[in-house]
């Protein structure tokens, strides 16, 4: 190995750890959210490119509607096909809805609030048929409708 390459080698290494550094002391202990946003980490993440949304017309399930919408009066299973990959099913609402999905062996559950621009959504990572399951938050007794994907 030449001295070029190992100056080359230092040189990604300490990238590495400086990068390694910021992303995990750039929060504030104690302070975490899974609904938090670290804008580094975005970008970061970005440059890895974009993973692809579930398709709306493989969602299927007693209250899934025209239009790609959910009705929901209660709970309510989508029944997500295939998506051949790992791919992001999109739920959204203009009122909190509660997700429930299948999770690196088991279940996990979300409960998803409306941001500053009156959206509320999730993204939940689908890698193979599956089952997600529905209703509505923030005491809704009156029922919500929800919209498959993005558009």
């Amino acid at each position: 190995m030449s001295t070029r390459q190992k100056v080359l080698l230092i040189g990604l290494a300490v990238v590495l750890v400086v990068l390694y550094l910021v992303a995990v002391g750039g929060g504030h202990p104690g302070q975490g959210s899974a609904k938090g946003h670290h804008g580094f980490l975005e970008r970061l993440g970005k440059l890895g490119g974009k993973r692809g949304n579930v398709d709306p017309d493989t969602v299927t399930g007693d209250c899934v509607q025209p239009g790609h919408t959910v009705k929901l009066t209660g709970p309510c299973v989508l029944h997500v096909a295939d998506p051949g990959s790992t791919k992001l099913l999109v739920l959204r609402a203009a009122v909190p809805f509660v997700v429930t999905a299948p999770s690196g062996g088991g279940t996990a559950t979300d409960e998803v609030d409306v941001d500053d621009k009156g959206v509320a959504r999730t993204q939940v990572a689908i890698d193979k048929a599956s089952n997600v399951l529905v209703t509505c938050g923030g005491g809704l007794t009156n029922g919500c409708v929800l919209t498959i994907g993005d558009e």
